[in-house]
């Protein structure tokens, strides 16, 4: 936050961190149940919801995500790790391809993307599909 110039309190009730190990499609529209239209929540590692078995698997808690989102109007943002084969000599950016995937998961169901390499963004957009 202090990268940004604030520290996160003056931001008060508009601001939250979490760092719970419970994290999953469930807890996340859980959590956001009760907030207004366009609230803006950023998973960080979105494979982190697939690292706990008990949980449902990652294509399942992205179809919860994306439905959550339709109906209540949240942006969801889900940051990827990208795998290590990416050669960034071969092409300048990274694309759907190359998003790390414990299990299978149609990524065809994200309706934007933003791919990152040296400093600079190439953003995609696409039509949804569901």
């Amino acid at each position: 936050m202090s990268e940004i110039g604030t520290s996160g309190a003056e931001l008060g009730d508009a601001f939250s961190f979490d760092t719970s190990e419970a994290i999953s499609a469930d807890y996340v529209a859980g959590n956001l149940a009760q907030s207004p239209r366009g609230v803006l929540a950023v998973i960080d590692y979105m494979q982190a919801l697939d690292q706990d078995r008990r949980k449902p698997q990652l294509m399942e808690q992205i179809l919860r995500l994306r439905s959550f989102a339709k109906f209540s109007g949240a942006i969801i943002v889900l940051i990827a790790q990208i795998d290590r084969r990416y050669d960034p000599l071969t092409k300048p950016f990274p694309d759907f391809d190359d998003v790390r995937l414990p299990n299978s998961a149609d990524l065809s169901l994200f309706d934007k993307a933003c791919f990152l390499n040296a400093g600079k963004a190439l953003f995609h957009e696409r039509s949804a599909t569901t």
